[in-house]
């Protein structure tokens, strides 16, 4: 099930990724992000972030927002709550400034300050079968509304064209650079964006996300799969469905 890799990176950029875009329209330049690893401080326990939290027009309460979130009933055996440490960092770790056209990915998998969105209530939780991985990672943010939420849908749609590469962090040590490009589409019963995430370089050939991102109503619901390096990515789909039967209850 583990998507085709890019033959070179000439093609990569030839080809600009465009995904769905129309031939014959010039690709928007492509960016760079930059974040910490998921792996750093990721929180054992669900949490709630941002403004407008219950008691506000449209969003919902913490509590269920956390509702929203898989357990590890939800996912094959051997997992358990937590993040591995593939390359973990310093939260602190200084982080350049993240591109408007990566942003999407590093709100989504990213734990460092700089691209933790603040705006909107969300809820995170991540496992993993051991300390090298894999690793499944889901993500909520609760934007308030249908509109707001189909905006940022459409933004995450656009990354695999406008983010080139997607950084972790500037540590010396460990994955933190990846290529980005759509991802083979999953069926699981309802429409989402797939990306993903190649380590660079050949110390980490293997070594992956896979990103697979969809709108519920007023909430962005993402999960995210690394693996560990020679893995494979079979374990995504599960999460994926444990998520939707979640977000549907």
């Amino acid at each position: 099930m583990k998507p085709s890799r890019s033959t070179s990176a000439a093609v990569l950029l030839a080809i600009a990724l465009t995904g769905c875009s129309a031939q014959g329209e010039e690709s928007p330049p492509r960016t760079t992000a930059t974040a910490a690893s998921a792996a750093d401080s990721q929180p054992d326990e669900p949490t709630g972030h941002g403004k407008g939290h219950g008691g506000h027009a449209g969003h919902l309460a913490p509590k269920e927002l956390s509702a929203a979130l898989i357990t590890a009933a939800d996912l094959p055996d051997g997992y358990r709550r937590g993040a591995g440490h593939h390359h973990a960092d310093p939260a602190s770790l200084a982080t350049p400034q993240v591109p408007a056209g990566c942003l999407p990915i590093a709100q989504l998998i990213g734990t460092h300050p700089s691209v933790l969105q603040s705006e909107h209530p969300q809820a995170r939780i991540s496992f993993s079968k051991g300390h090298y991985g894999p690793q499944i990672t889901q993500t909520v943010i609760d934007l308030g509304g249908v509109d707001a939420a189909s905006v940022a849908f459409e933004r995450v749609r656009s990354a695999s064209e406008s983010c080139d590469r997607y950084v972790q962090s500037t540590s010396p040590t460990g994955a933190q650079t990846y290529t980005v490009e759509p991802g083979e589409p999953l069926q699981v019963g309802q429409a989402g964006v797939s990306l993903r995430l190649d380590a660079v370089g050949s110390d980490f050939d293997g070594l992956y996300w896979d990103l697979w991102v969809s709108r519920s109503r007023g909430r962005l619901v993402a999960v995210a799969h690394r693996s560990a390096l020679g893995g494979d990515n079979d374990d995504l789909v599960p999460a994926v469905t444990g998520a939707i039967d979640k977000l549907a209850t």
